[in-house]
């Protein structure tokens, strides 16, 4: 990513922090609990393969998921971590649908936010503003400016699931 880039990208952020703080800070928290929870099923996957392939295996991580099923007081066999891997994975997915739904509504109401501003402005503005200005700026304004500027939104938070991610990994 060019420096530039990375620049606007830092004023959206910024933007968005400042008029929508509430909404990008919920949006990132959903995005961080995707992300701890795609470790918990990704962490089950070593020991489906010890266990279905009968292999012993010494490493650090599956000896702390043998501690943590026994301090739960739960069996250590092939279905007890292959349910729970389940149970992880639909957690996941009823949290990513959550945040979807949070995000639409979030993209929605920025939409309309940022439309109301540009109509408070038209209406506060004086008749040489309209005389002077060809038709098709202020329907263009309306209508595909505001969506590319909400869908930077949506953009950011796209990036910060991945980068959040890509730290798991």
């Amino acid at each position: 990513m060019k420096l530039i880039e990375f620049k606007y990208l830092l004023k959206v952020l910024s933007y968005f922090l400042k008029h929508f703080p509430r909404r990008l800070l919920i949006a990132m928290f959903f995005a961080i609990v995707l992300s701890i929870l795609e470790l918990f099923s990704i962490s089950m996957i070593l020991p489906l393969i010890s266990l279905g392939g009968n292999i012993g295996s010494d490493a650090k991580l599956l000896n702390a998921i043998k501690s943590f099923f026994s301090y739960l007081n739960l069996e250590y066999s092939f279905l007890v971590i292959l349910f729970t891997f389940a149970i992880i994975n639909i957690f996941k997915n009823i949290i990513e649908l959550f945040m979807n739904i949070f995000i639409s509504n979030s993209l929605a109401l920025i939409s309309r936010t940022l439309r109301q501003k540009i109509i408070d402005g038209l209406q506060n503005a004086k008749w040489s503003f309209f005389t002077n200005k060809p038709h098709g700026i202020i329907i263009n304004l309306l209508s595909q400016e505001i969506d590319k500027a909400v869908s930077l939104f949506n953009v950011l938070i796209t990036l910060s699931v991945c980068l959040f991610m890509l730290i798991i990994y």
